[in-house]
Order: structure tokens, then sequence, then C-alpha cells
């Protein structure tokens, strides 16, 4: 087989592969039912935790548009910026 496709120099995306797709985190449940199912309880600094997704979506050239962790199921949205 050959290599791997490449574009000609110069070539630019166009149409609706021109934006990267969002990035979805998606979960069964809710953060904090999931934690004390494991014997914890849910810290402010947690991973998932809104502001901490947040905080690291925004340092890594992403933004956050999107967090929701209703009972029954948690799912939070980024785009690049």
């Amino acid at each position: 087989m050959g290599g791997p496709l490449r574009r000609p120099r110069g070539h630019r995306r166009r149409g609706p592969l021109a934006r990267p797709a969002p990035v979805r985190l998606l979960g069964p449940d809710r953060l904090g039912p999931h934690a004390a199912r494991h014997g914890r309880t849910l810290r402010p600094d947690e991973p998932l935790a809104e502001p901490v997704l947040r905080s690291v979506t925004g340092r890594t050239g992403w933004r956050l548009v999107s967090y929701d962790d209703p009972p029954h199921r948690f799912h939070a949205v980024a785009v690049r910026r």
C-alpha cells in the first residue's frame, strides 16, 4: 500500500472540514454520584469540575462552550479557538 495521503503545498481546506470538530466529553451519570460509588467525595479540583475544565481548555487553545451535569448524565463541549 502507498504512504499517507498528503495535500499539495499551499492547499487549504474548504467547506465543512475547514473548522475542527468540537470535542465532546460524555458520561452516563453526573460526577458526584460516580465519585461516591468509588468511595470519594467530589472535590473542587477534580479534572472534570467545571472551573478546572474551563481553565485547562482555555490554556490549550480550546473554549468550553457547554457544561452540563444533570443527575442522568455528564456532558461538556469545547471548540477550538
